[in-house]
């Protein structure tokens, strides 16, 4: 529906036109009215119509002169001009403003309805367009958005190379000259804070940092990966960098108050690379940075002896949850300590040769020495680097494993009682999956090998028995029910519960109540 703001001087104009769009103009609800061009500014400003019929000759502010701030104080105002005469000068004033549509005195009813159906049609069409033009600005930067986390994740990862640099750069119209990492690990001070807090107060953060960042006018990308805000900062003097750093650490310390007390946060900032391909090994030091002050000024070998220490730990104690973190760190440790690829290769091998010797008693899980030795001279990336690593120690673990308990059985039995004593919550997939340690994707995989049917089909399974439950007690209406057991749609529920049991829930009641029995 839409509202109209009649402007003319003579009452008996004014009361002509709002009599024929009162009795044939359905989609206008809504009519006011104005004597002169300053009047009309101030009941539009209060009103917004949507359309306007305007008187061109009137004393004081006419019509053009009226239009032409109406038009600057909202352009979307459909304006019809309404004259005595069909002057070309007119018509010409009025297309400069924005007006296409005239009504010459005295003008029959048909042409009133025509004119202002045709104004009705062009708004429509022209919020057709914003719309679409908004839906795609949307889409734009989202893909944008996307691309930029891609990006990110590729340069921290070390898996990018100077060809997709330059697509990037040129598609987002980036002139690289040298940049530095920042990261935030971020932790919960109560491990038993819910994931939804967890993740509300991460959010929280992390928008009050990127804010005051962009209020600076930084360039910067950035991605939160879990419990990881990677930022790269670019696109200032190299005499700057110390200055930037220190409003960093600014920026950082308020955000960090806001979410003070139930957060752990740690900030750490990488060197500055002019090369992008390189700058990996700024996220490695930031990150290093960003845990335990032991990981700093340490002795290389001495970490990694520590660390080997605690993988070791970890698998035989079969803490799977534990596991991937370690490899993460010594990983991160081992290149950015190393100048080049050989000395990542070297460093490797250290490790591996440190850890069997760890491993001494348990020989059997471990591989033949000259068979390491062989694959991790093939190495020639980073990225080869990190697969051969972990996958190096994945198969000590499933080795290990043949002798031992299945600890992620174990894992996936304690998120089953989990989801027991949760399943009347909003449980989600990504939320459970965090909880033990996996990815969504293997998650879904690994519970369905070990239970044979999905996560879904389990929580369903859990909320239709407790329901049955329920349907015997007459008290208990459908709504109720609904919500006790973690749906909230009656009509839903109704679905599930009749694909579930084949018949609906109140037939159900009424089998159950009739005969006394389950069914």
């Amino acid at each position: 529906m839409y509202k109209l703001l009649i402007v003319d001087d003579e009452v008996i104009e004014r009361d002509a036109i709002r009599y024929v769009v009162t009795n044939y103009m359905d989609r206008i609800s809504e009519i006011e009215e104005a004597s002169n061009g300053q009047e009309a500014i101030s009941v539009a400003t209060i009103f917004q119509p949507d359309i306007i019929i305007m008187d061109i000759k009137m004393p004081g502010l006419n019509g053009i002169e009226a239009s032409k701030i109406l038009k600057r104080i909202d352009d979307t105002i459909g304006i019809i001009f309404l004259t005595a005469y069909d002057e070309f000068d007119i018509a010409h004033e009025a297309i400069k403003i924005g007006v296409e549509e005239f009504i010459v005195k005295p003008a029959m009813n048909e042409r009133i309805v025509e004119v202002l159906n045709k104004t009705i049609h062009q708004i429509e069409k022209n919020n057709q367009l914003k719309t679409q033009k908004k839906t795609m600005e949307q889409k734009l930067n989202q893909v944008s958005r996307y691309l930029e986390c891609e990006f990110l994740n590729s340069i921290v990862t070390g898996e990018i190379e100077s060809n997709q640099v330059n697509e990037y750069l040129d598609f987002m119209g980036i002139h690289f000259k040298n940049g530095f990492a920042v990261v935030c690990s971020i932790h919960p001070l109560d491990e038993k804070m819910s994931h939804l807090q967890y993740n509300m107060l991460k959010k929280r953060f992390s928008e009050k940092l990127k804010t005051s960042l962009e209020e600076r006018k930084f360039q910067f990308f950035s991605n939160q990966v879990r419990n990881t805000i990677y930022i790269l900062v670019y696109g200032y003097k190299k005499t700057n960098r110390d200055i930037y750093i220190q409003m960093i650490q600014e920026d950082f310390n308020k955000a960090y108050k806001s979410v003070e007390g139930q957060l752990d946060i740690k900030l750490g900032i990488g060197e500055e690379y002019d090369n992008i391909t390189q700058l990996w090994q700024s996220f490695s030091q930031g990150k290093i940075h960003a845990k335990k002050s032991n990981y700093v000024d340490s002795h290389n070998y001495r970490v990694l002896e520590e660390e080997s220490q605690k993988l070791c730990n970890c698998i035989l104690e079969c803490e799977d949850n534990k596991i991937l973190p370690i490899t993460n760190n010594i990983l991160d440790e081992i290149i950015t300590t190393s100048k080049d690829i050989s000395g990542i290769r070297l460093k490797i091998y250290e490790f591996i040769i440190l850890f069997n010797n760890l491993f001494a008693n348990n020989s059997q899980f471990l591989l033949d020495k000259e068979k390491i030795y062989q694959d991790i001279s093939k190495i020639e990336t980073k990225g080869q680097a990190k697969e051969y690593f972990q996958h190096y120690v994945y198969t000590v673990i499933n080795r290990f494993k043949v002798k031992k308990v299945d600890p992620t059985k174990v894992i996936f039995d304690d998120i089953k009682k989990y989801i027991q004593q949760n399943y009347k919550t909003n449980l989600k997939l990504d939320d459970i999956a965090v909880k033990a340690g996996f990815s969504s994707y293997y998650f879904s995989k690994m519970f369905k090998k070990y239970y044979g049917y999905s996560l879904v089909d389990y929580i369903t399974m859990l909320r239709i028995n407790e329901s049955k439950t329920l349907l015997k007690n007459p008290q208990n209406n459908i709504k109720s029910i609904t919500k006790e057991i973690g749906y909230l749609d009656p009509n839903y529920f109704t679905r599930v519960f009749k694909k579930h049991e084949g018949i609906t829930p109140t037939e159900y009641r009424q089998k159950t109540l009739n005969t006394g029995e389950d069914i």
